[in-house]
């Protein structure tokens, strides 16, 4: 993919001789991080990927066997002495201690040796494995995996968690590997059986794939995702926030549902906000995406202008909604990563130098957001920056 502008537009040239134009104004406002004088100085970055880039090629998997036994490279870079491997217990991260914090736990090639040959070993037979590989792509030049096993971790120092717990204390960059592994091991464990014909399904090597056994049938699954859309609805200087009765008390959140078969996004934004609060919106305004695990979510976020004010509450759906203003807002978006450890983990911590600190008492019955790597966040920060844009404006003028 290449780029080109004219100034008055952007073309983005693709694969097939493609190419898609944009104005550059259009453009820029979304993507560029230059500013002037009549334009917001708000600089959107898109902060939900993992920063491992993908090879493509190789989840192709130029395959000979029937069962898709891949060629030797591919086996060169599960043994490939800079390889490193993000290790799981039973879709649980495991975590290691004695550290200044949490942190992404990389386990060595020579760490993994004896459980990558006995997967590599399982698969050649067609056997089901005790280990599920998945190829995340390269760091620099380790080729990295993600590597679940059923059996539990005995290692001292060692212990697993659970993701949901653990996403608020990990660092951000962290936080979007743990999401994107557990994404793709979970579609692993709960994909076990061909859906046309009851036959039991074989992953490929590294995990991009799994093909059913049965040889009259022998078609192909790969991991999918199911689109929600997550709207932060703003009315002047207020915005619409909910809460779940699972969450913690003083936790909000921008509003969030399922797209449904036949729907566009849009449509599913005003359907899914009027269900769950009952407020009617107009202008829909698109933000970004972003990859959610539980289970295998694309969030896709959007901004709406609020045409209702009456809340009439889904209480299967939500324990509470209601508008705060802008003053709340950002002052709770000041303090938005602060987060109670639970016991389990804050006991695991207990050799670490310096553990995540608790929030204080004070913080406790104060509205809290989402933590910086969710799209809420993000949803919520942008409409904070606009509405502190434009006070400086006026007071300017």
């Amino acid at each position: 993919v290449s780029t080109q502008s004219t100034g008055e537009m952007i073309t983005i040239r693709g694969g097939f001789n493609h190419q898609i134009h944009f104005p550059a104004r259009r453009c820029f406002r979304r993507f560029n991080t230059s500013a002037s004088k009549h334009s917001s100085s708000f600089e959107f970055e898109n902060l939900f990927s993992t920063q491992i880039p993908h090879v493509k090629y190789l989840r192709k998997d130029p395959l000979q066997e029937k069962y898709n036994i891949p060629l030797s490279q591919l086996c060169e870079l599960l043994f490939h002495p800079e390889s490193k491997y993000l290790l799981f217990s039973s879709l649980k991260p495991i975590l290691s201690s004695g550290s200044s914090s949490t942190h992404l736990f990389w386990k060595k090639e020579s760490e993994m040796k004896e459980v990558i040959r006995a997967y590599v070993n399982d698969i050649s037979k067609s056997k089901d494995s005790d280990h599920t590989v998945v190829f995340m792509g390269f760091d620099h030049n380790s080729p990295c995996f993600a590597v679940d096993t059923r059996q539990k971790t005995n290692t001292e120092g060692e212990a697993a968690f659970d993701l949901r717990d653990l996403l608020n204390f990990l660092p951000i960059d962290d936080a979007h590997l743990f999401t994107k592994a557990q994404g793709l091991l979970n579609w692993h464990s709960t994909h076990k059986f061909c859906s046309h014909c009851g036959s039991k399904l074989l992953s490929n090597l590294i995990g991009s794939q799994r093909q059913c056994t049965n040889d009259s049938c022998l078609i192909r699954f790969y991991p999918k995702l199911d689109p929600c859309v997550i709207t932060l609805v703003v009315s002047g200087n207020k915005c619409l926030l909910g809460r779940k009765p699972v969450w913690e008390k003083g936790r909000y959140s921008a509003l969030a549902g399922f797209v449904e078969t036949g729907e566009t996004v849009e449509e599913a934004v005003k359907r899914e906000v009027k269900e769950e609060s009952g407020i009617d919106v107009g202008r829909i305004s698109y933000f970004s995406t972003q990859f959610w695990p539980f289970p295998v979510n694309l969030m896709i976020g959007f901004h709406a202008e609020a045409l209702s004010s009456s809340i009439s509450l889904d209480y299967q759906e939500l324990e509470d909604a209601r508008f705060f203003t802008f003053e709340e807002v950002s002052k709770a978006l000041q303090e938005a990563n602060e987060f109670p450890l639970p016991v389990q983990l804050q006991n695991f911590l207990l050799a670490s130098s310096s553990p995540p600190p608790s929030p204080s008492e004070s913080r406790r019955n104060a509205l809290i957001l989402p933590r910086e790597f969710t799209l809420s966040h993000q949803l919520i920060k942008h409409w904070v920056t606009q509405q502190q844009l434009h006070q400086n404006t006026f007071r300017k003028q």
